[in-house]
């Protein structure tokens, strides 16, 4: 062989910063240890594990497996300041410097984002010691958990609509079990169940409680049973409260199914409706739309049709990938474009034509530019509506390929280098000193063999060594002749090389020591490998010990064979149980012929790996769910040896995703059942995301329409008295100043009227505090309104009656009363002068008992038709019957009074106060201008009203009367009649006509406790 020159010795280049050191040197490491490091590089290809290691100033050293388009060679020697910039990586510092000072692991949840993408990372960060046990840097494993994130945000946006539409709903909302138990129930409810008389309601309480009459369980009873029968329907019903005040609810039924669309239970949306009784029509089914989201991807994709091969869709990396404009590949086929290199269209389409299922090939693509491209691409049949499409994921490896490239071509190098070396050999005495040296030995240290035989060898080697060495050589003796010792040494050019050196001793017959001979070779290559494997193992073992990933070894038997601290943990067993026990031991019995075809692809090298979801039972006997990546494990000939699973706990989020589905249910039930409009607006499009069918009912518009009206317009459809401070609230609410606002204004719908609305409306904020949306609830209160303006009216009304009653009283009062007292102050004045002169007073005193008399009858006259029946004790039906005897023996008019149903019952004070005035105001009426010679009252109670029936034979009237008549004059007392009725929530009803008399009718509803 040729022995290499002084100056030809190459110092190998080092390895790339995220692969593993150790090709090339199979010859000097034990094979055992090598089939380990071999296994620990194929575990970490195959996770979706970011590992990476830091040194003291934070600078990245290594980096396993990047994310966030991260390139191992662009991150080394920088910090996370210089890639993701100093607020992103304040988070991320702390934490590392923390295990730093303290040099205990930390373990958090991190949101790191770069270049315009964001991700969410388990990251665990633990020191990393030198030789010396000195911290020296940190290791750092991050897995990605962004789905999880996005699921729980997910969940605690749902769960706060879901609680602002049940607890913000004007509504009382409830819904119980099968077994007839509360499951849940708002504010509302408890309010209602207080103000009739109940207890309030938990859940898990007796929602039929025995505070209530038996015949009102049994009829709640009925209806929840109809409900939990699958039937959806309505049911008025009226009560009174503690304050005696009447009310109505209107309530709707219907069933509640759990995913499995079983009905578990009964949900209740009560509405009241005291003020007016709503027919609205029942609510139309309605499906949610949800709009397909082509999600951004690293992964380049691409969708092309079966049939002709165009593009029909790709994402931005696709675009990046290959250099061209989306407008440019969609329409476009890949053959047209030249996107594949040479004429090398993958097979792996020709066998999706043949066998389903996804194919994963390696090909070379040609950019726009014309730049070759190593691409692996998994490629998969699809179905977009009825048409067959391909769908193909694409990674681009050229530097990868690269990398291994030029790993070959330095392996080549470097066995050459030490194929083609010889040995360095010296020999020296029993003190040191050097009595021979080859010419390798020369040129490695750089100094003839003139100079160096007689000198020490001390000097070339490394100080600190030296007591090593000697104490080494000081072992050898007859019996034991030969020692190896590895050692530092410089070399000719001043670099420090690690040497190996065969030490064999020389005795003469009486065992003295006459010389050593050293034949000594270059390891330095092999020690760094030694150390950078160690290093390797160091994070290799990291990730086994303290990763969250569970990991496992099995046998072709399905055996474990090695399980690391989590993967123990997520089973429950401790450390070593699980070793030679089957997986099928612990797999749920009916997740096994799922998996175990994947299993055998796998062994048979149809699949590199699979991924799926399944559950594992534990040593407790719970039940977990887990997402396993399962790889094939083979020797160096290619044969299967066994396999690698990489398991995660996802229990976690399979319950968020269960709790979001029933909460989602949940809340389109409370959606589909509310009679308000629901509405939830995004503050960033302007656009409603949400709109319930009462909603859309309520405007007139319909879904698009209502999407298409414009801020603007929606704020000019506002009625001009209303839109300032409906505005000035909804800007405090966004702002934050107010946490809800309820405002009542007039809004123009489709039609063109305005209508009245109630809006509640409150903010809901993403995790900085944000408003990013509205929720809204919506009710029509036109007839409220209209209900309000006319009581308004009619109570002006009364007031003019009851003036122009006082101004009536106070005329007869001036008229004749005061006219009458003028006239006894006189007969009192002659009296007394009758008196003084001694005159018989006989015929005056019977003059002053007629006046008197006349006064007493016409204060009387007064106190009746100023009294009620309130002032009465023994009821409406005692005071009517006094009343109408007093003024027929008043009037001389013949009248009857005969009352039904009552039993000496008393009424609410407000009834029998109007009836008793509608009586009174009748009979006057009768006795001013009927000219009747005979007049009855009839006072009776039947299907939960009060009737009173006043008729006269009299002359009568016209309905109509011309004005200043004697009819019109009338028409006041009437009127004044029917307001009082109208106010109490009854009807007056008058039938006349001249010759014909008159009779006067009004109906009174009772409360229904006092209904019989």
């Amino acid at each position: 062989m040729d022995t290499p020159s002084r100056h030809s010795t190459e110092t190998p280049k080092e390895a790339p910063a995220n692969s593993l050191p150790t090709e090339g040197l199979a010859c000097e490491l034990p094979p055992g240890l090598l089939a380990h490091a071999e296994r620990l590089r194929v575990a970490l290809a195959a996770t979706p594990i970011v590992i990476f290691n830091q040194d003291r100033d934070l600078r990245y050293t290594w980096i396993g497996n990047p994310a966030l388009g991260l390139k191992a060679e662009e991150a080394i020697g920088r910090t996370d300041e210089d890639l993701l910039g100093s607020e992103a990586a304040r988070p991320l510092t702390i934490i590392k410097r923390q295990v730093l000072e303290t040099g205990r692991g930390e373990r958090q949840d991190v949101n790191v984002v770069r270049a315009g993408q964001s991700g969410w990372y388990d990251l665990t960060v633990e020191p990393l010691r030198d030789t010396a046990g000195e911290i020296c840097g940190i290791t750092c494993v991050a897995v990605d958990i962004s789905d999880r994130k996005r699921a729980e945000t997910a969940l605690q946006v749902s769960e706060a609509i879901r609680h602002q539409a049940l607890h913000g709903a004007p509504d009382s909302v409830f819904a119980i079990d099968r077994e007839y138990r509360l499951l849940f129930n708002n504010d509302l409810h408890q309010q209602i169940l207080i103000a009739s008389g109940g207890r309030p309601l938990h859940p898990g309480d007796d929602a039929l409680s025995p505070a209530y009459p038996p015949e009102i369980l049994a009829h709640w009873r009925a209806l929840y049973d109809r409900a939990l029968r699958g039937e959806t329907f309505s049911e008025d019903n009226e009560w009174r409260d503690r304050a005696g005040n009447r009310r109505f609810f209107d309530n709707r039924f219907a069933p509640l199914r759990d995913p499995r669309g079983e009905i578990c239970g009964a949900l209740i949306v009560a509405r009241e409706v005291t003020e007016h009784r709503l027919a609205e029509e029942s609510l139309r089914e309605s499906e949610q739309r949800f709009a397909t989201i082509f999600r951004k991807s690293p992964v380049a994709i691409g969708i092309s049709r079966l049939a002709d091969g165009r593009f029909l869709d790709v994402n931005e990396a696709f675009v990046r990938l290959y250099g061209y404009a989306r407008e440019e590949l969609i329409g476009h086929t890949s053959t047209e474009l030249g996107l594949w290199h040479s004429d090398n269209r993958p097979a792996a389409f020709k066998a999706l034509h043949e066998q389903p299922g996804p194919q994963v090939v390696e090909m070379q693509a040609r950019r726009k530019d014309g730049t070759i491209r190593s691409l692996q691409a998994t490629i998969d049949r699809i179905q977009l509506g009825r048409e067959d499409c391909f769908v193909g994921f694409l990674s681009d490896v050229t530097d990868r390929r690269q990398m291994e490239v030029e790993l070959r071509k330095s392996e080549m190098r470097h066995r050459a280098v030490i194929e083609d070396q010889t040995e360095v050999l010296l020999r020296f005495t029993a003190d040191g000193t050097l009595t021979f040296v080859n010419d390798v030995f020369c040129r490695f240290f750089g100094r003839s063999r003139g100079e160096s035989i007689g000198s020490q060898w001390h000097p070339r080697a490394v100080a600190e060594d030296v007591p090593m060495i000697e104490a080494e050589l000081r072992t050898l003796t007859p019996g034991n002749p030969v020692v190896t010792i590895e050692n530092r040494v410089y070399a000719a050019d001043g670099s420090v090389r690690w040497m190996q050196f065969v030490n064999r001793a020389f005795f003469d017959a009486t065992g003295r020591l006459i010389e050593t001979q050293a034949v000594g070779r270059d390891i330095t290559e092999r020690k760094r490998a030694e150390m950078a494997l160690r290093q390797s193992e160091a994070r290799f073992r990291t990730v086994f010990e303290h990763g969250s990933f569970g990991i496992a070894l099995g046998d072709l038997g399905g055996r474990v064979t090695f399980a690391n601290p989590a993967f123990h943990q997520i089973l429950g067993y401790d450390e070593g149980e699980l070793v030679g026990l089957s997986f099928q031991h612990f797999t749920l019995a009916e997740d096994l012929p799922a998996e175990l075809p994947l299993i055998q692809e796998l062994i048979a090298g149809n699949l590199n790996q699979y991924d799926i979801e399944k559950r594992y039972v534990r040593k407790d006997g719970r039940v977990v769910w887990i997402q396993l990546r399962g790889t094939a494990l083979h020797d160096p000939d290619g044969r299967p040896v066994g396999g690698l699973a990489m398991v995660q706990d996802i229990t976690a989020r399979r319950q968020a995703e269960a709790a979001l589905r029933e909460s989602e249910e949940l809340f389109r039930k409370v959606i589909e059942n509310s009679r308000d409009g629901i509405n939830l607006l995004d503050l960033k499009s302007g656009k409603y995301v949400l709109l319930s069918p009462a909603q859309v009912a309520l405007t007139g518009f319909t879904r698009d329409e209502i999407n298409q009206i414009s801020a603007a317009e929606t704020l000019e459809r506002v009625h001009p008295d209303d839109r300032l401070i409906s505005v000035e609230q909804q800007k405090k609410v966004a702002a934050g100043e107010l946490p809800a606002v309820t405002s009542e204004y007039r809004w123009k719908v489709k039609s063109g009227n305005y209508r009245w609305f109630s809006d509640s409306r409150s903010v809901i904020r993403d995790e900085e505090g944000r408003a990013i949306a509205l929720v809204g609830v919506t009710r029509d209160i036109t007839e409220r309104k209209r209900l309000e303006f006319e009581r308004a009216e009619a109570l002006a009304r009364l007031a003019v009656i009851e003036e122009q009653e006082r101004h009536r009283i106070s005329r007869e009062l001036h008229d004749q009363t005061a006219q009458r007292l003028v006239a006894l102050s006189v007969e009192l004045k002659n009296l007394e002068t009758h008196l003084a002169a001694g005159k018989a007073p006989s015929r005056r005193l019977t003059s002053l008992r007629k006046t008197v008399d006349e006064l007493q009858q016409q204060v009387r006259d007064i106190a009746w038709d100023l009294r009620t029946g309130e002032l009465v004790q023994g009821g409406l039906d005692h005071a009517l019957r006094e009343y109408v005897e007093e003024w027929s023996e008043r009037t001389e008019v013949a009248a009857d009074f005969e009352c039904r149903g009552f039993g000496g019952r008393r009424l609410p004070t407000l009834l029998e106060s109007t009836l008793f005035r509608v009586a009174q105001e009748a009979l006057a009426n009768i006795a001013k201008h009927a000219h009747a010679r005979r007049a009855s009252v009839l006072l009776e109670e039947a299907d939960g009203l009060v009737r009173l029936t006043v008729e006269d034979d009299g002359r009568g009237f016209e309905p109509e009367p011309a004005a200043d008549t004697l009819e019109a004059r009338q028409r006041l007392g009437l009127l004044g009649m029917k307001e009082r009725v109208r106010l109490a929530g009854g009807t007056f009803l008058l039938e006349s006509s001249p010759g014909a008399g008159t009779t006067v009718l009004v109906r009174l509803p009772l409360p229904k406790e006092d209904t019989p």
